[in-house]
């Protein structure tokens, strides 16, 4: 080798082209989100622009994204569970002795729709809690209104509601309550005097 000049090693060192395919990269990444109904935010990408910078725009946009998968759901559903339910009862209704089950089923599978209904259900109360949470809206619901929409919020929660939600008779004591400490505050103060202003002679 050292009479020739011919080195003992040849290494073969390609070119990095890494700056040119990262844009075809990202390109089909975003097809793909297009094509598949699923944004890449949805799996914790935090690039989310325009209406996904607020919470509502950011909930709109999440409720938009999952429709493609409730839609699967809902064909599974459709085309796998109900037709082996159904299969099932017919069979039972030709074979099993219990005649005490005997009788007629119309098999319907709910359990995605009524999911995607309950979740429609939820945004659009929470979204009546919040435009009616101003002086006028609450003079014309009153608390017991307002306490019946949160009622109704705390049940879609799987929470407690007796214990978050006072009763109406607790709302009726309270209001009460403090009806007649108004009342009491403007007889010992008529002139309309702040309490810690007032001199006692």
């Amino acid at each position: 080798m050292q009479s020739n000049g011919q080195k003992p090693i040849e290494f073969f060192q390609p070119e990095i082209i890494a700056n040119q395919l990262l844009p075809v990269y990202q390109y089909y990444a975003k097809l793909a989100d297009d094509y598949s109904g699923i944004p890449a935010f949805v799996q914790g990408n935090d690039d989310a622009k325009g209406a996904g910078q607020t919470a509502s725009g950011m909930s709109m946009i999440m409720t938009h994204a999952s429709r493609g998968i409730k839609d699967v759901v809902y064909h599974i559903d459709k085309g796998i569970i109900e037709p082996a339910v159904d299969k099932t009862y017919v069979y039972n209704m030709l074979y099993d002795e219990d005649e005490s089950i005997k009788g007629e089923v119309n098999i319907q599978s709910k359990g995605a729709l009524s999911l995607f209904n309950k979740e429609q259900a939820q945004i659009r109360r929470n979204e009546f809690l919040m435009s009616t949470n101003n002086p006028a809206d609450m003079q014309i619901i009153g608390m017991k209104g307002r306490a019946a929409l949160l009622r109704e919020a705390t049940k879609a929660l799987d929470m407690p509601v007796d214990e978050v939600i006072p009763s109406e008779e607790e709302i009726e004591y309270n209001a009460e309550m403090q009806n007649a400490q108004m009342m009491n505050a403007q007889t010992l103060n008529p002139a309309g005097v702040p309490a810690e202003s007032a001199t006692v002679f």
